[in-house]
């Protein structure tokens, strides 16, 4: 990971999502844009984890409105767009440029100001649709006498341990085996991915830098 120099005032990121991906495609293109090497951060995704440390040191050093954040794509800021559009308006509201080296995205003209404002537009839209369809899916099954879910897999001591596991940033396979390791039925990978998607859909974001 990239130390924490600004340099010329440009703060480059990059993230591949595997081991077995390249950053030196990001990497040279930030570089021949005119990022300092010392200057960009970056992140590996292995596994299940969220947590993002080369994009938390990023938004940290990209504390004034003379630093311009530079990416590749716009696209390595999260791996959804509501993740990308929760970082894009941490930057707005820093006050920090954003450029994207390979789409028109650059909040110095008017072009890109109005990408950036659609794109968290869009995202804040498609936040407020899927939490509308996740209390109507709660409300629809409460009322056929059930709880959403599958509660006769997802116990209530299950959905605790499940939702504080959650809450600490842990996710995927560790929660799962935690869970089934609790008694009660046989917790299938659904069954436990389904109730992990509807407990993030139910929180807003405390963490811009955890991936989504």
């Amino acid at each position: 990971m990239a130390g924490k120099t600004v340099g010329n005032g440009k703060i480059g990121y990059a993230r591949v999502s595997t081991d077995a991906q390249n950053l030196d495609l990001q990497i040279k293109a930030l570089t021949d844009y005119g990022v300092n090497p010392k200057a960009i951060f970056i992140d590996k995704m292995t596994g299940g984890t969220q947590k993002r440390p080369g994009l938390a040191l990023a938004l940290k050093a990209a504390n004034s409105d003379d630093i311009e954040f530079v990416v590749w794509k716009i696209d390595r800021l999260g791996r959804s767009v509501l993740g990308v559009a929760e970082t894009l308006k941490l930057l707005r509201d820093q006050g920090v440029t954003i450029k994207s080296l390979t789409e028109p995205i650059d909040t110095r003209t008017p072009m890109g100001q109005f990408v950036l404002n659609m794109l968290i537009s869009l995202a804040q839209m498609e936040r407020d649709l899927i939490r509308e369809r996740t209390i109507a899916g709660v409300a629809a099954a409460k009322a056929r006498g059930g709880r959403h879910g599958r509660p006769q897999v997802m116990t209530e001591a299950r959905q605790k341990l499940a939702a504080k596991m959650l809450a600490d940033g842990r996710r995927g396979v560790e929660v799962w085996d935690a869970v089934k390791a609790l008694p009660g039925p046989t917790v299938g990978r659904s069954a436990y991915y389904n109730f992990q998607k509807d407990w993030q859909l139910s929180q807003e974001p405390a963490d811009p830098t955890d991936d989504k």
